[in-house]
Order: C-alpha cells, then structure tokens, then sequence
C-alpha cells in the first residue's frame, strides 16, 4: 500500500508541474498576443496619422492654386518635392487594418471616400485651369469643406482607436497585466 501512496504523490507533483506549465504558457501566451496587438494598434495610428498629414501636405499647394495665389506649375514642383520621401502610410495602414483591426475598416473607407473626392476636386480645377488660366476657383470652398471633413474623420478615427487599445488594456482573467 505504500508504494501505491509513493506512486499516487509522485503522479500528484508531476501532473501539478505538467499543469502549471501549461497555465504559464497559455498565459504568457496571451500576454504576448496582447503585445503584439498594442503593437500594431500603435503602428495603425501612425500610418493613420502619416497619411493624414501627407493629404493635407499634398492638398495645400492646390488650395494656393485655387485661391489664386500660386501658379499651377508651382504646386506641382512641391508636390513632386514633397512625394519624393513619401513613406507609403496608406499600404500599411490597409494591410494593418484588414489583417489585425477589421472594426477600424469603416473609417479607413471614410478617409478613403474624402481623398477620392478630394482628387476629383482637384482634378475638376486642373481642368479649369487649363481653360482659362489662373483664377480664383469656386472649388476652393470644396477642398476647404474637405479638410475640415478630414479633421473630423481623423478625430473619429483616434476614438475608435482609443477605444481598441481600451479592450486590449483591460486585465487578462488570472494574468499579472
């Protein structure tokens, strides 16, 4: 019978050990999924905001060119500067989105929408340009809305992303973070 009571303390410590093994490991699992998404969060709103802020880089010569206060050949040389150490924000900002943060999609569209427009905008008073030369354009109250619209996607944008990093914050169920 002792050897049976040997036997059963033995079979005790080891399945203890086996069994915290596998509660660490699922737990230091989690926390470094966690990681990883607070890390990707983190490059999601950089890419936002780089992108952000390279369209409205990108859209401030042509708000020149249609008040009438630069030259239309003038807006592209700073366009053409300004592109040239581009960091491509918008294909990381897609990828992150479509693989990490599928609820953020909504706003990547809406930002999306604004520069498609934007581009029409702009593309509408190139052609008017080329009609009939500099002028002060109607199509700058347009752009003007558009950037006050891009400001409000982008505050929509840093709460939804708040909002993520609030869940990936919370405490994990038996975790130390």
């Amino acid at each position: 019978m002792e050897g049976v009571q040997i036997i059963l303390a033995i079979l005790t410590i080891a399945m203890s050990g086996v069994v915290s093994g596998i509660v660490t490991f699922q737990l230091n699992a989690r926390r470094d999924a966690r990681e990883l998404r607070r890390q990707k969060l983190e490059a999601v709103y950089e890419s936002f905001n780089g992108f952000v802020t390279q369209l409205g880089g990108y859209w401030i010569p042509y708000l020149g060119v249609m008040a009438n206060k630069i030259e239309y050949n003038t807006a592209l040389d700073m366009t053409i500067k300004n592109s040239n150490s581009e960091v491509k924000y918008f294909r990381t900002l897609e990828m992150l989105i479509a693989i990490y943060f599928p609820k953020l999609q909504p706003h990547l569209d809406e930002l999306n929408g604004v520069k498609e427009i934007a581009n029409e905008v702009i593309n509408q008073h190139k052609e008017e340009y080329r009609a009939i030369g500099p002028h002060k354009s109607e199509v700058l109250a347009k752009m003007q809305a558009l950037s006050k619209e891009l400001s409000l996607i982008e505050e929509r944008f840093r709460e939804a992303a708040r909002n993520e990093a609030d869940k990936l914050n919370k405490k994990i169920p038996g975790g130390d973070c």
